[in-house]
């Protein structure tokens, strides 16, 4: 714009001084003037440039604005992802961010949260633990993706519980507290938090911890621990020594050539095998912490009903709430119409984990209901 005012004025000079034959004083007056002329536009453009820009800028700040941001940027939420690999990376250390009452969201922002986290932020090392009830998760999938809802899912594990697996490599359910559990920790209650705890009588828990680690099989470990238990409730200590020793890469071999005789009442994909060996052992440990060493036969039907919950975990709820439909799962025989899990009652492949045929275990009615029953624990 500039270069073509210019050309211009040159032009108008030469043609006034062609037809009027003005003097060069008055020439070059007049190019004084078309200078300034020409340096004031330059000036004002440059003006009005700096303002647009600086105006698109703080429009960014308004919905509108950032939304046209976003769509005019390649990688919008890459200085995010940077940042947040800085923040983990500099840490030094094992990084777990907790996200609770996440059950109080609306499911728009419940989906949009879990999908953010897996498509951004799962590329750094960082365990996410997420604090919520699983039906509301299952249900917010189950409302965003309601389009699907007819095409994709199975009795007894419909499109929530899909995405549910995918989200999360472990889900796991708070059980209810045992009549034992109840009385023990309503004891402590009653002892109140200023009174100082007993003594240990035994002075040899350090040492008993370091025989526990020192175990080479599974086998080791739950006969070591069993004899402690056997002289009363053990240190806190020496369960976490244990479990640490369970958890040991060589004993994660030994735990997989356990749970292979289970495999065929599995889905047929790797998958389903990772999962439930991180699903039993987690199980495991937690009764382990309780003080409760499961026997050969409790071991075989918590593969089970680890198995039942994670192929059909809605029956397996209702199986607890209701266990006098059990024989249902059992039996071949005449299934209630109106039953809510007729189809998933009917399926082969559930029977097949009820009727021992594959596996020569059944699981059992009692297990379901209280894991294991009161009648089984020392």
């Amino acid at each position: 714009m500039i270069t073509t005012a210019l050309v211009l004025a040159v032009a108008v000079v030469a043609w006034l001084n062609a037809w009027f034959g003005l003097d060069v004083g008055s020439l070059n007056a007049l190019q004084k003037v078309l200078l300034t002329v020409a340096s004031a536009t330059a000036l004002a453009s440059t003006l009005l440039g700096l303002a647009s820009g600086t105006g698109r800028w703080l429009a960014i700040g308004s919905a509108a604005g950032a939304d046209r941001f976003l769509r005019r940027s390649q990688d919008p939420l890459g200085v995010y992802r940077r940042r947040f690999r800085w923040l983990v990376r500099s840490c030094g250390h094992p990084m777990t961010i907790f996200i609770d009452d996440l059950d109080r969201c609306r499911p728009d922002y419940v989906v949009e949260l879990l999908e953010g986290i897996q498509t951004l932020f799962m590329a750094e090392p960082v365990t996410y633990v997420v604090a919520a009830d699983r039906t509301w998760l299952c249900q917010s999938f189950a409302t965003t993706y309601e389009d699907f809802r007819d095409t994709v899912g199975e009795p007894g594990r419909p499109l929530g519980f899909l995405f549910l697996e995918k989200t999360f490599q472990i889900s796991l359910e708070i059980p209810p507290m045992s009549k034992t559990d109840r009385e023990r920790y309503w004891a402590e209650l009653l002892r109140g938090a200023s009174e100082p705890p007993e003594s240990d009588p035994r002075p040899h828990r350090t040492s008993s911890a370091q025989a526990l680690a020192s175990a080479h099989t599974a086998a080791e470990v739950e006969d070591r621990i069993g004899d402690i238990l056997a002289e009363g409730p053990a240190d806190e200590e020496v369960l976490i020594a244990a479990m640490r020793r369970l958890n040991a890469p060589e004993m994660q071999e030994q735990l997989e050539k356990l749970l292979l005789e289970f495999a065929p009442l599995l889905e047929n994909n790797p998958r389903s095998m990772k999962r439930l060996m991180n699903a039993y052992g987690i199980e495991r440990d937690r009764l382990l912490r309780e003080g409760r060493l499961l026997t050969k036969t409790e071991r075989r039907q918590l593969a089970l009903l680890t198995i039942l919950r994670m192929r059909w975990p809605l029956l397996a709820e209702h199986l607890r709430s209701h266990p006098e439909d059990f024989p249902l799962c059992t039996t071949a025989g005449r299934l209630p119409l109106d039953h809510p899990f007729e189809a998933v009652l009917r399926d082969r492949e559930l029977r097949e984990l009820f009727g021992g045929e594959v596996v020569a275990e059944q699981l059992r009615a009692e297990f379901l209901v209280e894991f294991p029953p009161e009648k089984a624990r020392n």
